[in-house]
């Protein structure tokens, strides 16, 4: 069985996140565009940003484009589909209003390239996804922004490539260090205790603290942000779980960190693993000294793809990129999509 078939007799939507620009997140969607026509997978696919153009904007170079063949379905805007080769059916027009136009769904008649723009919000962009699905996509694709690991989130997507390259890093070994620390982040524990209430915490965009005998105690905020002190402020005696709705940034834990000595008997959780913008070394140092820390819901990472070549014109050997990546991914596998062979 195909690595795409695997996928997707358990799940329905993938994102498609990279390490940073140039890393090769459209290289990988077209290879798994190409997997799911040779294996017979109806897709679709969208975009939390802008992509398929040949032209890089703000770079002004080269981009890879993205063909679709027929039978595709796609969620793209009214002016970007005007700049499309491909021949679409219009199947609906959304009420959803971009800088490019009118978000559509529609279905590859005659194969072709395509430019592709989604919804402006998450909730919009999950509310396209499914309506792929009802549309006969057997896997909806999101095509996410650099750097935004949120179109990863799992009440978005249900499970997620990672796409990693040369661009990220000149260093070899620094690139494999990082992409290995956010694959990490995937596999953080699942929070199993007062569910119900962290959940309605989470849901409301709320911050609060659960005590052992599951009391909850809302804390007035409208970010975490710089709030560290004013969340460790609200900390008693039998406080149990600290509920961080948002971003988890780096100052934030700190603070948090330094304002108890009670650590390994709280557990910090946050709704998945996309809100977790902790740098590699204060996240480990945290740790050490006792932080348990923990997500509500859980994206599957189910492949992480290397592209060898820097648009800044270096690369690195090929075969020692993926053995490197594939060695500190256990478990994970790793295809260089510019050389086409997997693991």
């Amino acid at each position: 069985m195909s690595f795409l078939e695997e996928v997707t007799k358990k799940y329905q939507t993938m994102s498609i996140i990279g390490m940073s620009k140039n890393s090769g997140k459209t290289v990988t969607l077209n290879h798994i565009l190409s997997m799911a026509d040779e294996d017979g997978i109806p897709v679709g696919i969208t975009s939390i940003g802008r992509d398929g153009e040949r032209m890089d904007i703000v770079t002004e170079t080269e981009k890879p484009t993205i063909y679709l063949t027929r039978g595709s379905l796609v969620a793209t805007t009214t002016e970007l589909l005007k700049l499309s080769d491909a021949v679409v059916e219009i199947l609906e027009m959304t009420s959803y209003e971009t800088p490019l136009g009118s978000v559509l769904l529609g279905r590859v008649k005659y194969d072709g390239y395509i430019q592709i723009s989604g919804p402006q919000t998450l909730a919009e962009t999950k509310v396209v996804l499914d309506k792929m699905i009802a549309y006969g996509a057997k896997l909806a694709i999101l095509d996410g922004a650099i750097d935004r690991k949120t179109s990863a989130a799992p009440e978005i997507t249900q499970c997620a490539v990672l796409a990693a390259g040369a661009s990220v890093h000149r260093s070899m070994t620094e690139v494999v260090k990082k992409t290995a620390y956010v694959a990490s982040l995937f596999s953080l524990p699942v929070i199993d205790i007062y569910r119900d209430k962290i959940g309605d915490l989470l849901d409301r965009d709320s911050y609060g603290i659960i005590s052992q005998e599951g009391e909850v105690r809302e804390i007035p905020l409208q970010t975490s942000l710089n709030a560290g002190g004013k969340i460790a402020a609200e900390f008693k005696e039998d406080s149990k779980i600290v509920v961080l709705s948002g971003a988890l940034t780096t100052k934030t834990l700190v603070d948090l960190v330094q304002a108890t000595d009670r650590l390994q008997d709280m557990i910090f959780v946050v709704k998945d693993a996309t809100k977790i913008f902790v740098s590699q070394r204060e996240l480990k140092r945290c740790q050490r000294k006792g932080l348990n820390l923990a997500i509500f819901h859980k994206s599957e990472l189910v492949l992480v793809t290397v592209n060898p070549y820097a648009t800044q014109g270096y690369r690195f050997e090929p075969f020692q990129f993926k053995e490197s990546m594939e060695n500190a991914l256990k478990g994970i596998p790793v295809e260089d999509v510019m050389m086409g062979e997997s693991s």
